[in-house]
């Protein structure tokens, strides 16, 4: 449930700082977030992002590393959610989950 956001830009262009304004942990002088939360949803979920570089551990897979991270957020570890972790990114769960980053 909800929307998948990509920011693509090159090294410096504020790509991080404008995920962590957006996610609150930062402000950005002028920048101004209008988003309006399903109230029903918990606030520490309401909000994720995942760095491309520098925060998967390369001695698991891509799947494990998604399963971690669900774990890592007090939810109990389904294949279903795996797989459309993986698929939301344009990776297929049975030829890319076994992939090493």
């Amino acid at each position: 449930a909800g929307d998948v956001i990509w920011l693509r830009g090159p090294s410096g262009s504020g790509k991080s700082m404008s995920c962590l304004h957006i996610a609150g942990l930062t402000e950005l002088p002028g920048a101004v977030v209008d988003a309006q939360w399903d109230k029903t949803v918990p606030k520490r979920e309401r909000l994720g992002f995942l760095f491309q570089q520098g925060v998967l551990i390369d001695s698991l897979s891509l799947a494990e590393n998604i399963a971690l991270a669900i774990s890592s957020a007090g939810r109990e570890r389904c294949q279903h959610e795996i797989r459309e972790s993986l698929q939301a990114v344009g990776l297929n769960a049975a030829s890319d989950g076994s992939k090493m980053p």
